[in-house]
């Protein structure tokens, strides 16, 4: 079993530099770092990155945003699987190979782990406070068994993992996946959902997807929008209005599947019925307190 580790990034080069080390002990076959026309700055910087650290770097002539960089990522990949970072992603190192086993056992190949926030500051510390603090963190995003404020139905395995599409980003996919499944560039923006349709459109293809509780990296934020950079310099204006975009767009796109697993618990479907929810259920989230 061999696996590459992609890390898409855009104008967030310190971070990634303070990310790294977690992903140079993970045990991959190789580390593509995917930049994505960040400019000049940020491009020396990986550069010298890339050069200490015998990474790979894929440089995008012009920036085609997330999806399409985890396209160019996992096309240039040479491992049996692709496991995708993110630049302000910790990963302990057994977070990628745990996850790439119980996907074995599981027979998916598609297996995310679990990924809590946890306080940026703890990038000051040594290896071990960093992971001690990961694993004794509560992990609030990404449920498996909710979506869209309803319940979805899940399937749990003698192990513990769960049968479900809603993973969380930093997910191992098997490379035969993509023969069949890409990331779609038409999320915009700061690409809010566009996850999520990759992992909805392999459960149509006909692939098995598991979150593994077992596998857990920390999501070095204090809240979803606290770490500077990349997509998270637009205002908040914007960045609601490309969620509700975007979200329409998926609501659209897998339809039926919504419709099959909301009449499953009992809850009506539509896509305009779910794009209300889904408004409602961002006016009615607090607003996080600044970092």
């Amino acid at each position: 079993m061999t696996f590459s580790i992609v890390i898409p990034t855009y104008r967030r080069s310190a971070m990634l530099a303070l990310t790294l080390p977690s992903y140079l002990l993970a045990g991959a076959d190789e580390v593509i770092v995917v930049d994505d026309a960040s400019g000049l700055s940020d491009a020396d910087h990986l550069a010298a990155l890339a050069k200490e650290h015998g990474l790979r770097l894929l440089r995008l002539p012009v920036r085609v945003g997330q999806a399409a960089g985890k396209n160019e990522g996992a096309a240039r990949a040479a491992g049996d699987w692709v496991v995708f970072g993110e630049d302000d992603v910790w990963f302990p190192p057994e977070y990628a190979a745990t996850l790439i086993a119980h996907a074995e056992d599981a027979g998916a190949p598609v297996a995310s782990g679990a990924v809590p926030l946890v306080h940026p500051y703890l990038l000051a510390s040594g290896l071990e406070e960093i992971e001690a603090a990961i694993c004794a963190a509560t992990v609030t995003r990404h449920p498996m068994d909710r979506f869209l404020r309803s319940h979805w139905p899940v399937e749990r395995l003698p192990s513990g993992d769960v049968v479900t599409p809603l993973l969380a980003a930093t997910a191992a996919v098997h490379r035969s996946v993509f023969e069949r499944v890409r990331f779609d560039p038409g999320y915009r923006g700061n690409a809010f959902r566009e996850e999520t349709d990759f992992f909805f459109s392999c459960v149509e293809a006909g692939f098995r997807t598991i979150h593994c509780p077992h596998a857990i990296c920390g999501h070095m934020k204090v809240h979803s929008r606290a770490t500077q950079g990349g997509s998270w310099d637009m205002s908040r204006p914007r960045y609601a209005a490309q969620m509700f975009r975007n979200n329409w767009r998926f609501l659209r796109k897998h339809e039926a599947l919504l419709r099959e697993a909301r009449t499953a618990v009992g809850r009506p479907s539509g896509p305009l019925r779910m794009q209300v929810e889904f408004l409602q259920s961002m006016l009615l989230q607090p607003r996080p307190a600044r970092a």
